[in-house]
Parts: C-alpha cells; sequence; structure tokens
C-alpha cells in the first residue's frame, strides 16, 4: 500500500481510536458518579442529563464522533475504493484527526465554547475540503 493511502488509514485509526477512549472514558466517568453517590440509578432513569458535569462532557464529546467524523470516514473510504489517495489527502485526513484529538480534549475538560468551536470548525472545514478533493479528482477522471 503507497505511504499516503497508510497515513490516511492511520488517520482513521487514529479517529476509532478517540472515539473508543470517549466510550469508556464516559462508561468510566458514569461508574464514580455512582459509587461516589454524585447521582442515582433512579434520578438518571428518568434524566439521562442528571449525570454530573465531567460524566455529560464525556458523554457529549463522544456522541460528538459519530457527527462530522462520519463524513470523514465516507470520504476515506471513498477515496480508499474509487481513487488512491495522495499526500495532500494524506495531510487533510491526519489534520482532521488531530483536530478531533483537539476538539475533544477541550470538551472533556473545560469546554471553552469557543475555542471547542474553532477546533470543531477546523475539523469541518478539512472534512469539507476532502470532499471537494474527491470530487475534483472524479472530475478529473471522468475527463481524462
Amino acid at each position: 500500500m503507497p505511504l499516503a493511502a497508510n497515513l490516511v488509514m492511520l488517520a482513521v485509526y487514529g479517529q476509532v481510536a478517540l472515539t473508543l477512549a470517549l466510550l469508556f472514558m464516559t462508561g468510566k466517568r458514569r461508574i464514580n458518579a455512582l459509587k461516589d453517590k454524585k447521582t442515582t440509578v433512579a434520578e438518571i432513569a428518568l434524566n439521562p442529563m442528571a449525570w454530573p458535569e465531567d460524566a455529560l462532557k464525556a458523554a457529549n464529546s463522544y456522541k460528538n464522533q459519530f457527527e462530522v467524523p462520519v463524513l470523514f470516514y465516507i470520504v476515506c473510504l471513498m477515496f480508499m475504493g474509487f481513487s488512491n489517495p495522495d499526500m495532500i489527502v494524506a495531510v487533510l485526513a491526519l489534520l482532521f484527526t488531530l483536530s478531533r484529538y483537539i476538539h475533544a480534549f477541550i470538551h472533556i475538560n473545560s469546554n471553552h465554547v469557543i475555542k471547542r468551536a474553532r477546533a470543531f470548525f477546523a475539523s469541518a472545514l478539512l472534512v469539507g475540503l476532502m470532499w471537494l478533493y474527491l470530487l475534483y479528482s472524479h472530475i478529473l477522471s471522468l475527463l481524462g
């Protein structure tokens, strides 16, 4: 497999690792909240927002991994299946994954909305550029 394709796959693996890490973090924070009696099973049964702040941050960050990153997974699959990803795609993919790590770090810690929004928009811009580059590549292949 060419270097660029391997780097795209590395970015995908990194995004999957982030998603799984947030899933396990959410579980750990929820278990700790129940053990520390910060909430009860009865409270969360009626109100899923009854978790303490740290558990909500992790859960929200985990849920967020199924929004813009879905577009990332699809565009990566499209590049791998229908086009040979080049270094432009590889760099965009790696930067996307890096921006998602930054976004998640902000989300689960300070949750500073402006900083988090910047990281979110960076990831959205990067995945948008990947889709535009795929379209451009597809048009070129149709013409030549």
